[in-house]
């Protein structure tokens, strides 16, 4: 549903490991599993604003996006 230019900016060819690293282990994650595997996950930064959002597009359309954002939501009113 994206194209190539949106594709790039948010998963570059070339991704550079340890800035990855660097992201997501700061600020808050939340993984889904499915199956032993990652269904989805959401990183949210310090100050509350979601970064990162993804769901596995074979999970898509099962209210697993939405619940990564109400439990990102969540923990943000929290902190």
């Amino acid at each position: 549903h994206y194209d190539v230019e949106q594709r790039r900016a948010w998963a570059p060819d070339a991704l550079d490991a340890g800035e990855w690293r660097t992201r997501v282990s700061s600020g808050f994650v939340l993984v889904a599993e499915a199956a032993a595997a990652v269904a989805g996950f959401v990183r949210v930064d310090p100050p509350g604003w979601i970064d990162l959002l993804f769901v596995d597009p074979d999970c898509a359309r099962a209210g697993l996006g939405g619940t990564l954002l109400a439990a990102a939501c969540r923990w943000s009113v929290e902190q």
